[in-house]
C-alpha cells in the first residue's frame, strides 16, 4: 500500500459521537483513529467504532469500517537505454493504467533525445489508484571521432 496514515473516521458519516476503535483483525497497525496499511499485507481488514454513553436501553452503538489493502503496481520501463549522442529512443512504461513521467508527459511511451546521461522516472497508477515509481538511466555515449591520417605514398 502507498498510504501510510489512513484516518478511519473518514469511513464514518460524521454524525456519530465520540468513540473508540477496535482492531477486529488484530493487525497491530491501528493507533487511535489512524490505520497504517503499509504495516500489513494485501487483504481486507475490519475495524469497529463503538460509541458509549447513550440513554438506556441504547447505551452503545457500533459501526464497522472495512479497509481493503491492494497490492502496489509493479512498474517497468523498456527501451534502449544506451545511445550515441544525437540519437533518440522510445521508453515504454508498463504495469498500470496511467503513467506520469518526470518530464511531465502523461503517456505510456515517450521519445527522448538526451544530450547527456539522464535519469527518467515514471509513476504508474493502477485501477485501484495505487501508485509506484521506477526509473531508468539513459546513458549517452559520445560519437567516435575518427582520426584522419594522411599518408603520402610515393610510387
Amino acid at each position: 500500500a502507498d498510504v501510510m496514515n489512513l484516518d478511519l473516521t473518514t469511513g464514518l458519516d460524521g454524525t456519530q459521537g465520540i468513540g473508540t476503535w477496535t482492531d477486529d483483525d488484530n493487525t497491530g497497525a491501528l493507533i487511535g483513529d489512524i490505520f497504517n496499511p503499509s504495516l500489513v499485507g494485501v487483504g481486507t481488514y475490519t475495524f469497529t467504532y463503538t460509541v458509549t454513553g447513550g440513554t438506556s436501553p441504547c447505551t452503545t452503538d457500533t459501526s464497522i469500517v472495512t479497509v481493503t489493502v491492494n497490492p502496489l503496481p509493479t512498474p517497468a520501463i523498456t527501451g534502449n537505454n544506451i545511445l550515441c549522442n544525437g540519437a533518440s529512443t522510445t521508453l515504454t512504461a508498463s504495469g498500470g493504467t496511467s503513467y506520469v513521467w518526470s518530464n511531465g508527459a502523461n503517456v505510456a511511451s515517450i521519445t527522448v533525445s538526451p544530450s547527456t546521461t539522464t535519469t527518467y522516472i515514471v509513476t504508474v497508477t493502477d485501477v485501484n489508484g495505487c501508485q509506484a515509481s521506477t526509473s531508468v538511466i539513459v546513458t549517452v555515449n559520445p560519437l567516435p571521432n575518427p582520426a584522419i591520417i594522411l599518408n603520402n605514398i610515393n610510387v
